[in-house]
Parts: structure tokens; sequence; C-alpha cells
């Protein structure tokens, strides 16, 4: 039965000040109002914060995806567009987001909280940029399988995902050739009067814009010349993707033509989206390497020409579906005769895609607060859980950690520590000398997820320190392994008698590679726990799993009664959503605290 209110949430790149990215939301808001939906957009990208230019639009990290939907309970995650579905580390902003995370985030983390709460999965016509390796191609399978709707915006993109799913995947123009439906064009005329008294420039201009460094100034110069020669319009230089670095290449290169016979203007103040979009409206043409700056041009029945010095597959998909494949220059020796060729099309094919876009929209509102598609199989879910968690943790080792110690007349200081590296689940051994005796030891393997430590043995002055002292404040101990269930782990260390030195040996693995360990190993049954004379293995297994989870998660209710294996399945889901989690918000934290509150 249909809500009064949908709350929804959308994954994308909207906390970084770039032109497409940031209408995604704006288009998608449109659409369910046109359709007569109540609907609340809540947004998650990367780093989260404020959406630039938006005044008091707050985009949360994608880490928070699960903990709001514990309070707002989504009835569907959107995801796109944008080129998100990817596995590598491409991001436009390196300043913006840690160039050492993965892209692989924003579409991975919502089908896992997608199928853990039966959300509908909803693709918004997305980008795929690079084809996938064969070793990738189960988790995107997997993936794949955990959506209600596939949506991708052009053919190359289907092919990518490869063909195994090419039948469920819709080709669907990106949403941004709807724009003008959005903002009419007569609606920013009043805007545009304004930019024109606040820049100066003439009636009949033309948009260029580039978003990398230009190797041949004189080339583009030639090229600029040509065109106005023949077609007689000023030449407006506006940076369009400002995290692309459009302002900083475009001065540079308006620095270095702006000396010849060329009636030219560059546009220094930053534009908002909506400026954006009165000057592309109202201009002759748009000529620029700019994706979206091609098709909001292009909505508008404003004639585009793509640089494709980069032969982005994103630029040759849309204009591939434009029809327009005369239009790309792949150097500034090919922009007259693309200018030539983009001049003489007519309107008709952007009003096509922008009926495609339109039945897109039809689909996948529709799908909005229906059931999933399909309940996901135990053994699938398993198997996806795991992928994810492999991708998620592959090449991670080094970590670091912090020993704490205290003398006779003092606690656990700041000031008080050493700091040490170890690897993951590799032999770690370091010997702490201190100038004056401690009586006790806090050993912080990391911050940020849980860990296990296991064969742990400490020597002080030479003397092993019995197993009664070492103390686990938030976790729990199990036959010589230590598990530190928490964001903040400890084991805190007293000694029989104070000490100048303490040797400590050890092997630890954060909370992702340990939870994996201990999982494959109560599969295979390799991990012995204790077990009392009254309880059968199945409930001990039980038992153990259920202490696990109270550690990890913040569960909403008793844990029913249940098989072994259902039990097995909602353990993945734990380890697998929850390191994630903490694996992404230690960083976070550190650099967006306001976001986060508390580091």
């Amino acid at each position: 039965m249909p809500k009064d209110r949908y709350i929804i949430a959308q994954i994308g790149t909207f906390d970084c000040k770039n032109f497409g990215d940031l209408l995604f939301p704006n288009v998608l808001e449109w659409h369910l109002k046109k359709r007569g939906q109540n609907a609340e957009l809540v947004l998650f990208s990367p780093m989260g914060g404020e959406k630039p230019f938006e005044s008091g639009t707050l985009v949360y990290p994608i880490c928070d995806l699960e903990r709001l939907y514990r309070e707002r309970h989504f009835d569907a995650i959107v995801i796109g567009g944008g080129d998100l579905i990817r596995l590598d580390s491409g991001w436009a902003s390196q300043e913006k987001y840690d160039v050492d995370a993965s892209t692989m985030e924003l579409w991975l983390i919502p089908a896992v909280v997608s199928l853990k709460y039966d959300i509908p999965l909803l693709w918004n016509s997305p980008g795929v940029p690079f084809p996938f390796t064969a070793a990738q191609t189960p988790l995107v399978k997997l993936a794949l399988d955990a959506a209600d709707y596939l949506s991708v915006r052009d053919e190359t993109s289907r092919d990518n995902l490869g063909e195994t799913e090419a039948c469920r995947v819709a080709v669907s123009p990106d949403t941004v050739f709807t724009v003008d439906g959005l903002y009419p064009r007569e609606k920013t005329d009043g805007l545009f009067l304004r930019l024109c008294e606040r820049f100066g420039f003439a009636d009949d201009f033309m948009v260029f814009q580039v978003n990398q460094s230009v190797a041949s100034p004189d080339a583009c110069a030639a090229a600029l010349q040509e065109v106005q020669t023949k077609y007689g319009s000023e030449i407006v230089f506006m940076p369009i993707g400002y995290v692309h670095m459009d302002k900083e290449c475009m001065r540079t290169l308006y620095s270095a033509v702006s000396g010849r016979d060329l009636k030219i203007r560059f546009i220094e103040d930053e534009l908002s989206p909506v400026e954006m979009i009165a000057m592309l409206s109202h201009a002759r043409c748009f000529i620029g390497t700019s994706l979206h700056g091609s098709a909001v041009s292009s909505a508008y029945g404003v004639p585009a020409v793509a640089l494709n010095f980069a032969n982005l597959a994103k630029v040759r998909g849309a204009f591939r579906l434009l029809g327009a494949e005369d239009c790309l220059a792949a150097d500034f020796a090919d922009l007259p005769a693309a200018m030539d060729a983009a001049l003489k099309r007519s309107a008709s094919a952007a009003a096509e895609l922008r009926r495609q876009a339109e039945e897109h929209m039809d689909r996948l509102i529709g799908c909005i607060g229906a059931p999933k598609r399909h309940a996901f199989t135990q053994r699938g879910a398993q198997s996806f859980f795991l992928e994810v968690h492999h991708m998620l943790t592959k090449g991670v080792t080094q970590r670091r950690g912090i020993l704490y110690y205290a003398r006779p007349s003092s606690d656990f200081s700041e000031s008080a520590r050493q700091d040490f590296t170890w690897h993951q689940g590799k032999p770690f051994v370091r010997e702490f000398v201190f100038d004056a005796p401690v009586v006790a030891v806090r050993l912080d393997p990391l911050e940020g997820s849980g860990c296990i430590v296991w064969n742990l043995h400490i020597l002080a002055d030479g003397c092993a320190v019995p197993e009664d002292y070492v103390v686990v404040p938030c976790g729990a101990k199990k036959q010589g392994t230590y598990f530190l269930l928490d964001s903040d782990p400890q084991l805190v260390i007293r000694m029989p008698r104070s000490a100048r030195t303490i040797r400590v040996e050890a092997h630890m693995c954060s909370l992702d590679e340990s939870q994996e360990r201990l999982w494959a190993q109560t599969l295979d049954n390799k991990l012995q726990f204790e077990e009392t004379p009254d309880a059968s293995g199945s409930e001990t297994m039980q038992r153990i799993l259920c202490e696990k989870e109270a550690h990890i998660a913040e569960l909403t209710g008793a844990l029913e009664e249940a098989r072994r294996h259902e039990i097995e399945m909602r353990a993945a889901h734990e380890a697998i959503v929850h390191s994630t989690f903490w694996r992404m918000t230690w960083p976070l934290r550190r650099l967006v605290g306001m976001v986060k509150g508390k580091r």
C-alpha cells in the first residue's frame, strides 16, 4: 500500500563541487514531485558535509548508511548518477577524499545494507567506466543480484558489467538530460541578465571549458580563432567542475591565449549549478570536456562539442546516444569541423533521450516502497558478504598501535606512551624499555576497529606475566584468544611487580581479518571453544556467536531461536557491515569531526 511519505537514501558524490553530481538529487526530487510522490531524500557520499552551494543541505558519510537506516527506515536506496560502479580509487578530489580509499564503498555498502534489511536497491543510471577483471566478476555479479532495478547510462557501461546480467540491465540516459523541466529556460532569464550585468559579456557568446592542462595553447588559440572568425561569438571561459581543477587549468590557458586576436572573457568567480545552467541554456554553443556541460546544453537545445582529449567512455557513450559522434573532438585540430557539425544538428535527439529518461524514472520510482525482487539465499548471502569482505580488506596489512604505561604514582596518560607498528596475522615481537619502573601497561593495537590477539606472551624484566594479570576492558577471552570487540580495543596488563622492560609477543588481526578468520574456522569446526557438560556443540556455538554479535552491533531485538546456518549468516552480516563501518569511521571522524561529532 502506498505511503503518505517516502524516505529515500541517495548515493553519489554530492559532497564536492562538481556540476553534474550536484544536480542528481535535485533532478530526482523533481521527478518524485512531478509524479505526486511526497518524499525526503537523505544524501550519502564518501566524506559527507554540507552540500556545496546549498546551505543547510546535509550530506552524510556513506559509512553512516546503516546507522541512519535504523533511525529513519529508508523505503529505497538509490545509487547514482555518476561514474560510481567501479573498484578503483579514482576519486575526483584527492584533497577531499582519502586517496587510499576505494570507490567500491559507494555501491557495495548499499548492496549489503539493502540485503540485510530488505530495502529496494535501485540504480539511477550510474556509469561503469572500466571493465572488471575475471577475479572481480563474481563480486560484481553478486552485487547485481542484490539490486531490484538496474540501469546504466550508456551501452559501454552495460558492456563493462559483463554478459551475465546484460538482460536485466537497462540503458537509460543520464537523468540530467531532463534538467530543462526542473529549471525551465524562461525561469532562468532573470538570473542570466544579472550574470550579463555582473560579468559584462555580450548576448551572443559560446561557453568554453577544459579540466586539464593544455599542452599547446597555440593550437587552442588557433582553433578558437577559426571558430570565432566564422561565427563571430564572444567566447566565455567558464569553469564547470571545480573539483576537477577547471578553474586552475583555465586560468593558465586564458593567460596564455588572452594576448591573441580573440574576443574572450574568463569567469573567475565560482558559479552555483543554477547559475551555470542559466549560462549554458542561453549560450550559442558549448565547447568543453565536461559531460554534464554537454548534457545540460543539449537538454536546452544548445549545440555541444565535446573535447574528449582523454577518450572517456562516458563522453563517447553520451554522444553515441545523441547520435552526435561527429561532434567529438579528439584534439583542438578537430574543433572547427566538430563545431560545424554541432551547429547543423537538430534538437530531436535530445528530445528522444529526455523521453527515455522519463520512462526510466517511471520504472525507478515505481519500485520505491515495493518488496525486494527476491530473497537472497543463505548460500548467496554468505558468498556476497565474504566477497565484499575480501575486497575491502585486500592488501591492508600494516597497522599502528600505542602502548601506554603507568608508574606507581600515576595512571595511563597521553604523554606516557610508546608507538609501534605490526602486520596482520604475522608474529609481533617488541621489547619496550622505560626510564623508570612501571606497574601497568595498556596495549592499544589500533584505533577505530576491533581486533583479535592470540599467542600472547608477556615478559616483565625477563619474567613471564601470568594470564590472570591480563584484563580485557571491552571484549572476551576464549582459550588464550582475546576478542577486543570495540572501536578502541585495549589490553591492560598489571605487573606482578614494577618493571623497566616489557617484552610482548603476539599475533594480531584487525576486526576485518580476524572476523574472517574466526568465521572460516567456525565453518570448518577448527576453533574449539570451552563447553559446559550440559551444552551441545551447536548450543555452545550459538551462544558464542550471539555474544560476538552483541559486541559488534546494536541489535534492535533479542536474537530469535533459529537454525544454525541462519545464525551463521547473521554473524557474517555483522562481521562484514560493521568491520566496514569501523574501518572507514576512523579517518572520517578525524577529517570531518563536525559531521561525526566525536573523534
